[in-house]
């Protein structure tokens, strides 16, 4: 049971840090804010600096085409038709991102955009049934789709 404690005071430990890392960042942001308002003040702005609306950065899950090239490879090295259930599991594994129902919601219906216009004789893993099944001869997916993403974007 020492070895179980020892891990989790470790984890522990790095969250912890990481929470005081963000802290410090965060405190370091608000500081930068706070001379912007300042200098808004300074050019006569008229209104309050704090009701204007806050924006972000948009962030992008994949680089441009990469999603589809994961697609691709997917349907490459599978023996039989996919799901897009699987090929989301697969694709979030092979980023090593945390899995929760909102990503896997958001990848998911990104997955099945990029399906949508795949061409025909690219893709007749479309066959699925009512019960997400998957339907076919062979109906295995590939057993280590995670390993085959990496080789492809490990290459290029």
């Amino acid at each position: 049971m020492d070895h179980v404690t020892s891990g989790l005071k470790t984890k522990r430990a790095e969250l912890s840090g990481l929470i005081i890392e963000c802290e410090k960042h965060r405190a370091a942001l608000r500081e930068t804010l706070d001379i912007i308002d300042a200098a808004l003040r300074q050019f006569a702005y008229a209104g309050d600096p704090a009701d204007i609306k806050s924006r972000r950065k948009n962030r992008w899950m994949f680089k441009r085409g990469e999603l589809k090239r994961a697609v691709l490879a997917a349907l490459r090295a599978a023996d039989g038709p996919l799901s897009n259930a699987y090929i989301t599991e697969q694709v979030i594994t092979w980023r090593e991102w945390v899995s929760t129902p909102a990503l896997v919601d958001t990848v998911a219906d990104m997955i099945k955009d990029v399906r949508k216009l795949l061409p025909p004789s690219v893709e007749p893993q479309l066959m699925l049934n009512h019960n997400l099944k998957v339907v076919g001869t062979n109906s295995t997916p590939a057993t280590n789709l995670t390993s085959t993403l990496s080789v492809c974007y490990t290459t290029q």
